[in-house]
């Protein structure tokens, strides 16, 4: 009777422990952080057709470019966008909700920088370089509340 009593304790003591294990494998699955994207070394820094954003405001600061539509400054679900490395203030904050200044560099598009993710709340249009105002601070409403932009020809 002992033996089998210490067999099936055996058998309880070995399903536990490996329930523990995936348990713990599942979890630290789940914890697998996203790869930070320092978005001015992306190929896009001071080049014609971007748009940048500054931490402070009167573009002092790290920055950020973008090029193109971006949906969440956040980033996706597979990178992170923080502003760039050397940059001064700012250096590695994430890029939404934290930049104060816009930039746009394009000479035939404009962008549109909105409140909320997926284009979407209140916005501040940069007309393309020679069309209006293509940089300046981020008005009131979307100081440190920026998170997304839209590029659209104006030309």
């Amino acid at each position: 009777m002992n033996s089998r009593i210490s067999r099936r304790r055996s058998i309880a003591v070995t399903l536990a422990t490996t329930t523990l294990i995936g348990l713990a494998s599942l979890g630290m699955a789940q914890q697998a952080s996203a790869a930070t994207v320092y978005v001015c070394n992306n190929g896009y820094a001071n080049t014609e057709g971007v748009f940048d954003l500054s931490y402070n405001s009167d573009g002092v600061g790290a920055e950020a470019w973008f090029g193109g539509d971006v949906t969440n400054y956040a980033g996706t679900g597979d990178e992170v966008y923080v502003f760039q490395q050397g940059g001064g203030s700012g250096e590695g904050q994430a890029v939404k909700n934290n930049a104060a200044w816009g930039a746009n560099s394009d000479l035939e598009d404009s962008y549109t920088v909105y409140y909320n993710s997926g284009y979407l709340g209140a916005a501040q249009v940069f007309y393309p370089v020679d069309y209006g105002t293509s940089e300046g601070d981020l008005d009131a409403t979307l100081k440190n509340n920026e998170a997304s932009q839209y590029e659209r020809v104006y030309v």
